[in-house]
């Protein structure tokens, strides 16, 4: 039990930095742009393959994104550069899913 409430901590404690970090990064910065486009490659591939395929959520499974956010996530992988507005927005929807890329991140150290 003890172990559970230890990660889950973790993962709370790495979910603030990541949005930390993404409040306070400039999306106009081409390495920042990297790092927010391979967080949303990292969301993405939480998803269903045929959500992957379909590019929209059929499973509130809480993984990957929500409905409203998967059309865009997509298309932002298939763009090969962004205008800052995009990458601001991708930057901004990123920041809702830092619990699973918190998870992501812990589970790899693991």
């Amino acid at each position: 039990m003890e172990t559970l409430e230890i990660k889950s901590s973790e993962i709370k404690s790495q979910a603030e930095n990541i949005r930390n970090w993404l409040d306070n990064c400039d999306p106009q910065n081409a390495e920042i742009q990297r790092h927010i486009r391979r967080g949303i490659s990292v969301i993405h591939a939480r998803q269903t393959q045929d959500e992957q395929r379909s590019e929209h959520t059929r499973y509130r499974n809480g993984r990957g994104f929500t409905c409203t956010d998967a059309p865009f996530a997509s298309k932002l992988l298939r763009w090969p550069s962004w205008r800052t507005d995009i990458a601001d927005k991708a930057r901004r929807v990123l920041r809702k899913y830092a619990m699973q890329l918190a998870e992501e991140k812990l589970s790899q150290k693991a």
